[in-house]
């Protein structure tokens, strides 16, 4: 009896020794697609996130970290997500949220020389407005994303998204035309 009991534990033993290497073998390859998922985002996104959240937090460095941080994030939740192609929905969610966090500066009083003044005017108004008016318009009209892709980022509803919007368009164009 005991001699059939150490050659189950033995052949238990293997088979989860076997199932191990696969499952490493597995998990190494998957390590290897996010790997090349995140290298392609990031060769591909990562200045227009820059702008997104330089737009959202009003600091290049602030913002860099953000999207860094961002990227790293995405990289750990690949395998939870459903596919490959949901990784840049997720990572502009979780830029939008690490942007409402991050600490704000005040608006700097210098300009750019090569920015233009209609620009500097509408990002100066853009400061003023309430988060949630600013991230829709910035989804919105700076990305030019989809009411669909803006609430998911925003982590809202879709007509949340245009309320927002529609109040952050009345914001700024009273604000301009003031």
């Amino acid at each position: 009896m005991a001699a059939a009991t150490a050659r189950i534990g033995q052949r238990r033993l293997r088979l989860s020794l076997s199932t191990g290497h696969h499952e490493a073998a597995a998990g190494a390859d998957s390590r290897q697609d996010a790997d090349r998922v995140v290298r392609e985002l990031y060769l591909a996104q990562y200045r227009s996130l820059v702008r997104l959240a330089v737009l959202l937090v009003d600091d290049v460095g602030t913002a860099e970290q953000i999207v860094q941080d961002s990227f790293v994030a995405t990289h750990a939740a690949l395998r939870r997500l459903r596919n490959a192609d949901s990784a840049l929905s997720y990572l502009r969610q979780d830029l939008v949220r690490r942007s409402r966090s991050a600490p704000r500066r005040p608006a700097r009083s210098q300009q750019p020389e090569e920015s233009k003044p209609e620009s500097s005017a509408v990002l100066a108004a853009m400061r003023q407005l309430p988060h949630g008016q600013r991230e829709a318009l910035v989804l919105l009209l700076y990305l030019g994303l989809p009411e669909e892709q803006a609430a998911a980022a925003m982590r809202i509803s879709r007509r949340a998204v245009r309320e927002h919007a529609a109040r952050g368009r009345a914001a700024l164009q009273g604000l301009l035309c003031a």
